[in-house]
């Protein structure tokens, strides 16, 4: 009976060990592969923030000049639509 009890002991730390080493890689290969990912993330984001400042810039661009064509046709106006302002004008009472 000892004997096929060491037997099994044998077999179940053979089973044991070998998962457990097979764990340990995959711990390992993930580590190696988040590596990687951290390393290829840096150029791609450069590449969309260098995407996202030229989207940045062209968006400032058209609304300063869609402001433009909307501010200064109406100040054009303005000036013409103006009427003359008498408060700070003294009034005089002929005698």
């Amino acid at each position: 009976m000892s004997r096929f009890a060491e037997i099994s002991t044998v077999l179940l730390a053979i089973s044991v060990s070998s998962i457990s080493l097979l764990i340990g890689l995959l711990l390992v290969r993930s580590i190696i592969l988040v590596n990687k990912l951290i390393k290829g993330i840096q150029p791609i984001t450069e590449w969309v923030l260098g995407i996202l400042d030229k989207i940045q810039d062209g968006v400032k661009r058209g609304s300063r000049s869609l402001a433009r064509l909307v501010i200064e046709p109406a100040a054009v106006l303005a000036v013409f639509q103006r009427k003359p302002d008498h408060r700070g004008q003294e009034i005089k009472i002929k005698d």
